[in-house]
C-alpha cells in the first residue's frame, strides 16, 4: 500500500517542477529615470527605461508616452541593449509636471507581454499648490466710484508674469493696462479712458492663470462690479444666536409687525450673544444707539472698529429664564458712505433654553421612623412643593421622634436641574434652611452630600431628578406649628444657573 503512495507523490512533484520549468520568465521593467520626485534646473531629467531582457523595440516605442502638463511630448528614441532613452524634440520649458507611461502591450523578443505597465510622474516645479484668488477691489457686486479708478486682484501667491495678461479679460472691453504689483501676488488694471458711468463690468479669470511655479488656477472664475456712486442704503440680512464659544447656535427669524402672527425664537440660553449681519459694512457707532431690548436686560456692542458687516451684542446680564423680550433695530444706521438704512428689524426671543434652567426645588423625603433597625420599617414619606401644607406626622413613639430627644435623621432633597448641570454641594449647604413656628421642632444640619438614602431606591415619581441628602439632628417638641424647608434665592448649579427667588415647602405638624 505504501509504494503506490510514494509513486503518486513523486509523480506530483515531477509534474509541478515541469510546470515551473515550462512557464516563461516574466518580462518586466527593471528601472526608470529620473524617478519619482521634484527636480531642479541642475538635475538630469532625461527619461530612460530599462527592461529585464531585450525588448521588441517597436512595441515598446508604440507603448511609450510622456506628457508635459497634460500635453503629449514629441521626441526620438535611442537604445542601449535593454535600455531605452527618450529625447524630446523641443527643450523642456521647465516648471512642469510630467507623466511617463509604458503600456502592457510592450513585448520582449520572446513575445512575452510586459508583466506590469509603468505609470510614473515627476515634476520640475518648485511646488504643486494651485494659486487662489483671495479678494478683489472693488469686491464682487461692489461699486467703483471713480471714473478712472483702478481694479486689483489679490492671489494667494505670486503669479507668472509672462502670461497672466492673456488670462484676464474685461467685459465690456476697456482700454487699459494690467500690471503686477511688487511681490507679484496682486494684479492691477489701470484704465486709459474713463469707465462708462452707471455700467456693469465683468472681470473673467482663466483657469490657465499660473503661479511662478507653473501651477494653474485650475478653475475659471469671474466677478462683477458697477461704476457710479453708491446710493444704496444698508439692510439687515440676518440675525444669529452665538453660543459661549462664538459658534453659531441658531439663526433667528424676524417678527414682522405688519402681519398678525407673532414670530418667537425659543430655546434661548443665558450665555448666548446676538449677531446682526448686514448687506455691507455699517458704521458701528451709528448702530449701537439704535439697538434696544424691550422686556429684557440691556445690550452692549462687542464688535470693535469703525465699520463692519457684522455686529455682535451681549446682554449686560443674563435674561431671566422663561422671560420673553424683543430685540429691536431701528433704521437710520449708516453704511461707510453715509447712506442711512430705511428700516430695521425686530426679533422676539423666549429665554427657555434647557441648559439655562435654574435649579427647581421639587420636594423632600424623610423617614418618620428613623430609629427602626430594619430599613423597610422606617416609614419614608415624600412631600412635594406643589402640594404645600400637608401633614408631617412627627410622632413621639419609640423608634420615631420622641419629644425632647435629639434624633439623628436625614432628609432627601430632590431638584430639577438644567441639561448638563449638576448639584453644587457648597451652594446647597449655604442655601438650605429648616425652621418651624411655635417652636414645633428644631433641626440642626450637620452634613450635605450627593445622593439619597443608601438603604432605599430614589422616590419613583422623582427618579429622574437630582438628589442630595442632608444629615442632621431633629428634636421634636410638643407644640404644633408650620414647618418650613427652604432653599434660598441664588442657589446655583454646577453651570452657574441660579434660582431667582427662594423656594419654600411648608408642612403642618
Amino acid at each position: 500500500m505504501r509504494a503506490p503512495l510514494r509513486f503518486a507523490s513523486a509523480a506530483a512533484l515531477i509534474a509541478c517542477c515541469s510546470c515551473d520549468l515550462l512557464r516563461p520568465a516574466p518580462f518586466s521593467i527593471a528601472g526608470w529615470a529620473p524617478g519619482e520626485g521634484r527636480f531642479g534646473p541642475e538635475d538630469d531629467i532625461r527619461v530612460r527605461v530599462s527592461f529585464s531582457e531585450d525588448p521588441d523595440r517597436p512595441s515598446v516605442e508604440n507603448a511609450f508616452s510622456i506628457t508635459e502638463d497634460g500635453v503629449a511630448v514629441v521626441g526620438t528614441f535611442e537604445w542601449d541593449g535593454p535600455t531605452m532613452s527618450f529625447s524630446p524634440v523641443a527643450s523642456p520649458r521647465g516648471r512642469s509636471a510630467y507623466r511617463v507611461t509604458v503600456g502592457a502591450e510592450a513585448m520582449s523578443l520572446r513575445g512575452v507581454s510586459l508583466e506590469r505597465a509603468l505609470e510614473a510622474r515627476f515634476s520640475t516645479r518648485l511646488e504643486d499648490c494651485r494659486p487662489r484668488l483671495l479678494s478683489t477691489s472693488p469686491p464682487s457686486g461692489g461699486i467703483l466710484d471713480q471714473s478712472l479708478g483702478s481694479l486689483s486682484l489679490s492671489f494667494s501667491e505670486p503669479i507668472e508674469e509672462a502670461g497672466f495678461r492673456s488670462c484676464l479679460s474685461l467685459s465690456p472691453s476697456t482700454r487699459g493696462y494690467w500690471k503686477l504689483e511688487p511681490g507679484g501676488a496682486t494684479a492691477a488694471f489701470a484704465p486709459s479712458s474713463p469707465w462708462e458711468w452707471g455700467a456693469e463690468y465683468e472681470v473673467s479669470i482663466s483657469a490657465d492663470l499660473r503661479d511662478e511655479s507653473g501651477n494653474r488656477l485650475g478653475e475659471a472664475t469671474s466677478f462683477r462690479f458697477h461704476v457710479g456712486e453708491d446710493r444704496i442704503p444698508p439692510v439687515i440680512v440676518g440675525a444669529d444666536a452665538l453660543d459661549r464659544s462664538g459658534g453659531l447656535a441658531s439663526s433667528l427669524a424676524p417678527d414682522d409687525p405688519a402681519d398678525s402672527t407673532v414670530t418667537e425664537n425659543a430655546l434661548w440660553e443665558s450665555g448666548w450673544r446676538l449677531r446682526l449681519r448686514f448687506s455691507e459694512p455699517v458704521r458701528l457707532w451709528t448702530l449701537a444707539s439704535r439697538v434696544s431690548c424691550d422686556g429684557g436686560p440691556p445690550l452692549e456692542l462687542e464688535t470693535a472698529g469703525d465699520c463692519s458687516d457684522v455686529a455682535v451684542f451681549a446682554f449686560v446680564e443674563p435674561p431671566a429664564w422663561g422671560g420673553r423680550f424683543a430685540v429691536r433695530v431701528r433704521g437710520g444706521f449708516e453704511d461707510a458712505r453715509g447712506n442711512e438704512a430705511d428700516g430695521g428689524a425686530s426679533y422676539r426671543i423666549l429665554a427657555d433654553g434647557p441648559g439655562s434652567r435654574p435649579p427647581r426645588f421639587v420636594g423632600v423625603r424623610l423617614p418618620l421612623a428613623p430609629g427602626e433597625s430594619d430599613p423597610a420599617d422606617r416609614d419614608l414619606a415624600a412631600f412635594a412643593l406643589d402640594s404645600p401644607y400637608e401633614t408631617l406626622l412627627v410622632s413621639g413613639d419609640d423608634g420615631r421622634y420622641p419629644v425632647g430627644e435629639a434624633v439623628p435623621t436625614s432628609i432627601e432633597l430632590y431638584l430639577e436641574l438644567a441639561a448638563g448641570g449638576g448639584l453644587d454641594i457648597l451652594a446647597l449647604m449655604s442655601s438650605f434652611r429648616l425652621s418651624s413656628t411655635n417652636g414645633a421642632l428644631d433641626f440642626s444640619a450637620r452634613r450635605v452630600s450627593l445622593g439619597g438614602f443608601d438603604y432605599a431606591s430614589p422616590y419613583g415619581p422623582w427618579e429622574g431628578f437630582a438628589v442630595a441628602r442632608v444629615d442632621g439632628i431633629l428634636t421634636n417638641r410638643v407644640e404644633p406649628g408650620v414647618v418650613s424647608i427652604e432653599l434660598a434665592a441664588g442657589l446655583r448649579d454646577s453651570e452657574g444657573n441660579a434660582s431667582p427667588s427662594a423656594q419654600r415647602l411648608e408642612l403642618l405638624k
